[in-house]
């Protein structure tokens, strides 16, 4: 601090330090003496003191200060200097990478200190690296004041999100802020601006409280639309990274629209303009095309726009100078926003496997449309990028209506042209920017291969399935570890994106069966309508039928697809435990399962037949006795009984193939061999309590029943609450949690 107060370098601004560090480094800013601005709101030198540079924890504490920062404020790049001893190096970083000086001897040469801070005090905020088109909203202000008003709750006005409430009478308010808004959208916009209520924000907006009036250019002659945010809803965590970054520092925000005076979803990051080769196009313009079309089920834009003259420079130092964790070229990035009309909620709210059946369909539906009329796959399909958004629902009764979960098909960022025989070798392969533990193991494996329909599908089964164990009862002993075995992806040079495939998930598309993995007994998963409350008078559990047999049928066509590139090879590898494959797939011919993965008819009739004829009971309540199917000629009848007891059919075909009746056969077995499984435990329940009974008549309390076989756990998901962790919300009105933040 002497360098900058008692040798006088630069009398407009001064050194702040924090404390030293235990590994000895200590950082410090160059912050200006007459601005009264908070400290989120100013630009920001750091300084450095180490002895340590450049070695990886030294550059590692580095990224993790610059990430912080990223995230607190709206920057285009950030200054550092470093001091090592008697030497200093400056260092800008954006996010294409880092450049630093060469390093310089301040003793020997005394210019250089003096020079140094000169510069930093005569550059303006916009040099410094602050976004011009991120202006701070500075307490006490009007629109200060305003974001506090329309932060409170307004029960009489807001629209609950709840599937099934009923919409109030919506009357248009003079106020902006109490107009009528959903009650999550209001209640997180209430989260963002005060951060330190929201435990999931520490420790990135611990101590700071940033507002921020954000503008997205509308063309050369239209002013620029204007949203208010806070800080933002999804993001990664500045804690806890690699030393290699994300470069898009991608931010999600609840922002309110001052034109439609509505809070919508405005999406920050920073976009390559080429990725792996591809000329990828702006999401906006992809969702452009969406909406033209009329693909349901997808975001409708708003606005989007490349922010005027904020690119990143670090590649045009490249080769030239001196350039930190570059292993290939830096990649030119543009900062861009996007904001869309629909401000989704995350799959954990989902409490019934019907309402996931129906999710996962719309946003099948969406896919099958965006491939039909726009001619485009989506190329990212996982867990994260379907979402559920509440829908004002007026077809049951128009003039009573309620809120409808609807599927929304999010993240349209890299999107793939459907391939066809004319462009199979123009169409790039994805190596990067999508989650692999969803892709599907043909596109894994394969070398050169365009990403095709049944790619995609078989990624949608894999997100059926992860949120079934994540959100439905189950037999699992323990969630996480099924799905960080499942769908576990390490790195592996045996593949050509250099990620490995699960063998549980190997296991699972070779037998035609889902072990509950990790466990090693050979049993299989199995899905519950509702927890086991001392079982019923027979000794059953509560299966949720119908979604095992939709499941288990879904799988037989990814099954399918496998059993025809292996060239029809069932494998059987040796570490997993012993288990017998699925009987039903030695009957069935997998040419005829791997064609209904050749485009999404297959897929849609069999969730919509299912929908039809599922039951519509909840989560919490027994499920009704089951009851005997009809001959196949009484039509939903006998689809609405094989829903509850196992099977899962397309309509009332007048007659059944072959295929159809041997796998009719092998689920009526399987049906055969639970209801004995149920008689043998009816006849031990019996033979306990007349045990029991013995006891009391004799009085003698040493006698003990005869033992009973252990029925399997049925694992309850806990409600994800953004305030109560691991506990279910006290208050009915509770809000949804957001969107899960990426580590």
């Amino acid at each position: 601090m002497w360098l900058v107060d008692k040798l006088r370098l630069c009398r407009t601004y001064s050194l702040s330090l924090e404390p030293l560090a235990q590994n000895g480094e200590q950082w410090g800013r160059l912050q200006p003496i007459s601005d009264r601005r908070p400290a989120w709101a100013r630009p920001q030198v750091f300084f450095l003191f180490t002895t340590s540079f450049p070695s990886p924890e030294a550059y590692s504490d580095i990224i993790e200060k610059f990430e912080h920062q990223f995230i607190l404020q709206h920057l285009t790049s950030i200054y550092m200097v470093i001091m090592d001893r008697y030497c200093m190096r400056l260092m800008r970083y954006d996010r294409a990478g880092s450049i630093l000086t060469p390093w310089k001897d301040y003793t020997r040469d005394p210019t250089v200190l003096p020079d140094l801070f000169w510069r930093l005090s005569v550059l303006t905020d916009e040099q410094l690296g602050l976004d011009p088109t991120a202006i701070p909203i500075l307490p006490g202000s009007s629109e200060d004041v305003f974001m506090d008003d329309l932060a409170r709750k307004r029960v009489d006005t807001d629209i609950s999100w709840r599937e099934g409430s009923t919409i109030p009478d919506i009357i248009d308010s003079p106020d902006p802020a109490s107009a009528p808004q959903w009650s999550y959208a209001r209640s997180w916009f209430g989260d963002s601006i005060y951060p330190a209520q929201d435990p999931m924000a520490i420790p990135d907006f611990a101590h700071d409280h940033p507002r921020w009036k954000l503008l997205v250019p509308s063309g050369a002659d239209v002013p620029p639309r204007e949203f208010l945010v806070g800080v933002p809803i999804a993001f990664r965590c500045s804690e806890k990274r690699d030393v290699k970054v994300d470069e898009r520092n991608t931010r999600v925000f609840v922002a309110y629209d001052c034109t439609a005076r509505q809070l919508v979803c405005l999406k920050d990051t920073w976009r390559a303009d080429k990725e792996d080769t591809y000329q990828a196009e702006r999401e906006g313009t992809v969702l452009e095309k969406l909406n033209g079309a009329g693909v349901p089920f997808v975001p409708t834009l708003i606005c989007d726009a490349d922010l005027p003259g904020q690119e990143t420079r670090t590649q045009r130092f490249w080769p030239i100078g001196d350039i930190h964790d570059c292993a290939k070229d830096p990649v030119q990035r543009a900062h861009y926003r996007l904001a869309t009309k629909e401000l989704c909620m995350h799959l954990c709210e989902v409490k019934r496997s019907r309402t996931l059946v129906s999710i996962i369909g719309d946003c099948v539906t969406a896919h099958a449309s965006a491939a039909e009329l726009v001619n485009i796959l989506h190329a990212d399909i996982s867990y994260d990028n379907i979402m559920i958004c509440p829908t004002v629902d007026s077809t049951t009764n128009p003039a009573k209506p309620t809120v409808k979960w609807r599927g929304m098909l999010i993240d349209w960022e890299f999107p793939r042209p459907v391939p066809t025989p004319e462009n199979l070798l123009a169409v790039a392969r994805i190596t990067s920017r999508r989650s692999w533990k969803y892709a599907s193991v043909e596109y894994m494996q394969a070398e050169q291969r365009a990403l095709q329909t049944q790619d995609e599908l078989e990624s949608f089964f894999y997100v059926l399935l992860d949120g079934a164990v994540r959100h439905l009862p189950s037999n699992l002993e323990s969630v996480r570890e099924f799905v960080d075995a499942f769908f576990a992806t390490t790195p592996s040079q045996n593949y050509p994106h250099g990620w490995s495939v699960s063998p549980w998930k190997l296991d699972a598309l070779d037998q035609c069966r889902i072990l509950r993995a990790p466990a090693r007994d050979g049993s299989q998963l199995q899905f519950y309508w509702h927890s086991r409350r001392g079982g019923d008078e027979d000794g059953a559990e509560p299966i949720d039928h119908a979604f095992n047999a939709l499941l288990q049928e879904y799988l037989s066509w990814c099954h399918g697809v496998r059993r025809v590139h292996c060239d029809s090879k069932l494998w059987h590898r040796e570490y997993l435990p012993p288990a017998e494959p699925n009987p039903a797939i030695k009957k069935l011919d997998v040419g005829e399962l791997a064609a209904k993965l050749d485009d999404h008819g297959a897929v849609l009739a069999l969730f919509q037949s299912a929908l039809k004829a599922w039951p519509e009971y909840l989560v919490d309540v027994a499920p009704p006795a089951v009851v005997k199917p009809e001959p196949r000629e009484d039509g939903e009848a006998f689809w609405r009984a094989m829903a509850l007891q196992g099977g899962v059919g397309e309509g009332t075909a007048p007659a059944a193939t072959e295929s159809e009746v041997l796998a009719r056969d092998a689920r009526m077995q399987m049906l055969k061999i639970s209801a004995e499984e149920r008689r043998e435990r009816a006849v031990e329940t019996r033979k306990e309590d007349a045990a029991k009974e013995k006891m009391r008549e004799a009085g003698a309390a040493s006698v003990k029943p005869p033992p009973r076989k252990t029925k399997p756990r049925v694992n309850l998901p806990v409600r994800s609450s953004r305030r109560i962790r691991g506990e279910p919300a006290t208050d009915p009105d509770e809000p949804p949690s957001k969107r899960r933040r990426r580590r």
